[in-house]
């Protein structure tokens, strides 16, 4: 928090997500949403984390990258095999076009990176992604090997709206209810995704002088493919307030 608290406002938070799937709480992951700002000290937080050393897996990973992807946050998470570090990129519209036209330009980026595309459920699930409204992220793990980990992650960001709008999307017939039934198409979702609906709410308060919108609505639909297998997909909530 120290470290968080002396560095410039251009990024977006730090965050700490504990995974209670299994019933326990191990150690959190701790990411800093850097959001394509270039002056982050990447040293001094992974130095603060207890991994020095990760701070050259993370640049070296970063010159790696292909012109139109940027990353959006980087961490450590402690509590998995390995404590992998971190890394997740968005990509901008122009490339995340070519992709949904031309998913072999993804799979020829993942390469040169480093990360070895076995089979098509890379790109096919990338086309998919790619080929929709939704902002496009990609999600890696580096390796204290230098190499990158098996899973990728590949994501959908829906937009930030009430929830009556957000609600649309999810319709029969709305953009993420087609990219959800894609997901029970590759058995990596069932159909509990069609309540979702039940739990979006958006409302505007009057805190004295300051109006705010409490919210909870659907962020993330990510996809998860390993060694050519397609994992669970998961769908991220976000819940918070906004202030004007």
């Amino acid at each position: 928090m120290n470290w968080y608290a002396s560095e410039p406002r251009e990024g977006g938070g730090l965050a700490l997500a504990y995974d209670i799937g299994d019933g326990r709480i191990d150690a959190p992951a701790v990411h800093v949403n850097v959001n394509a700002a270039k002056a982050f000290d990447a040293e001094g937080f992974f130095a603060h984390v207890g991994r020095p050393e990760a701070a050259a897996l993370y640049h070296d990973f970063v010159k790696r990258l292909p012109q139109g992807w940027h990353v959006w946050y980087f961490g450590v998470h402690p509590g998995r095999p390995g404590a992998p570090v971190r890394v997740d990129c968005f990509v901008d519209k122009d490339l995340k076009h070519t992709y949904a036209v031309n998913p072999a330009r993804l799979e020829d980026d993942f390469q040169n990176i480093g990360f070895a595309v076995e089979g098509t459920a890379v790109c096919r699930v990338g086309a998919e992604v790619a080929a929709s409204s939704f902002d496009m992220e990609l999600q890696f793990d580096i390796l204290s090997d230098e190499t990158l980990g098996q899973t990728v992650g590949i994501s959908a960001q829906f937009p930030l709206a009430p929830a009556s709008v957000a609600r649309q999307l999810w319709e029969p017939g709305g953009e993420a209810a087609q990219l959800m039934e894609f997901a029970m198409e590759l058995h990596s979702a069932d159909t509990r995704w069609q309540h979702i609906s039940d739990i979006m709410f958006s409302k505007a308060v009057q805190n004295g002088t300051v109006s705010q919108a409490l919210y909870c609505i659907p962020m993330f639909a990510k996809f998860r493919v390993r060694a050519n297998k397609f994992l669970d997909t998961k769908i991220y909530l976000q819940a918070g307030q906004m202030s004007w």
